[in-house]
């Protein structure tokens, strides 16, 4: 749970540096950027992409977490190397299974700051179709 509140409360940070490298190098400031963003889609243009950030850190943590689960419950005898298998296939667990959200994410991210956010409602009649 910790990592996907950090995931959500630094996701507008995330967001703004995404911004900062399609500006020129004149303009290119984190300030600046943040301002301009501000004033072109208000506040609510900062939690774009805050939902997959948190689901992608929410699937990478539960994946983190059963490794800690694993290689605790089976300590007794265990070697290092099965520690090792765990914790790798754990890892790529973790990144395959949140990957998509990465791109969805990444995807949210290039859109123009102009474009509209999308509504729950539009997101549900997505699934829906």
């Amino acid at each position: 749970a910790g990592g996907m509140l950090c995931g959500f409360i630094l996701n507008p940070l995330s967001f703004i540096k995404y911004q900062m490298w399609k500006e020129d190098e004149k303009r290119r400031s984190f300030l600046s950027s943040a301002k301009r963003m501000y004033s072109h889609a208000g506040p609510w243009v900062f939690f774009r992409g805050a939902m997959a950030t948190v689901i992608r850190d929410g699937t990478f943590g539960l994946c983190f977490s059963l490794r800690k689960y694993f290689q605790a419950s089976s300590s007794g005898g265990k070697s290092e190397s099965s520690d090792f298998v765990v914790a790798v296939l754990c890892a790529a667990m973790g990144t395959t299974l949140s990957s998509p959200f990465n791109y969805v994410r990444n995807m949210a991210y290039a859109e123009s700051t102009k474009a509209h956010l999308e509504s729950w409602p539009s997101k549900l009649l997505f699934w829906r179709t």
